[in-house]
């Protein structure tokens, strides 16, 4: 019954008969919020319970992205959140930052370890973290280093342009 219906009803009752009805209403209302109570308490324990398998296979998650990064991609959002987890998976897979959570795409050391295997996941790492100057030189040196086919930095720049910003380039290479 909704709140208009609720409100008719009560103004065609007697006093006492007001209280009845009024009296059932609530005792409706309060079964059905205590079933909602159950129910949610019911979900908490699910999640406690989900909550702790995960923390005893952090453990084990671990282990494996010491053996194998690219499992990153598989473990779910609560692992790809996980310092540890994702730290070991940047040491062993040059791609394991682009699964990282943006929290951790925005962690120093994340990046500063992940762009030491692959300086190409720099493009992954948060807008912050792209423009430290000690993150930019890892990726110019890395390209420049390996092929060495650019005639100017401005090719350089154009053909690197989507993973930093040109500006910041410009004024470390001056």
């Amino acid at each position: 019954m909704d709140e208009v219906e609720f409100e008719q009803n009560l103004k065609n009752l007697s006093t006492q008969e007001e209280l009845e009805f009024y009296k059932e209403h609530l005792e409706d209302e309060i079964l059905e919020l205590k079933t909602d109570i159950l129910e949610i308490e019911q979900g908490i324990v699910e999640l406690k319970t989900k909550q702790g398998i995960v923390e005893l296979d952090k453990d084990k998650v671990i282990q494996q992205m010491k053996q194998d990064g690219s499992m990153l991609e598989y473990v779910g959002s609560t692992l790809q959140n996980n310092y540890d987890v994702v730290l070991e998976a940047v040491k062993t897979f040059k791609w394991a930052l682009c699964y990282a959570s943006e929290e951790l795409q925005d962690d120093y050391e994340i990046v500063f370890q992940a762009i030491q295997l692959n300086p190409d996941v720099l493009e992954y790492a948060s807008t912050e973290l792209k423009t430290k100057d000690e993150f930019i030189k890892i990726y110019i040196d890395h390209w420049v280093g390996e092929y060495k086919i650019y005639k100017t930095i401005d090719e350089f720049i154009q053909l690197h342009e989507s993973v930093i910003d040109k500006e910041l380039i410009k004024m470390d290479c001056n």
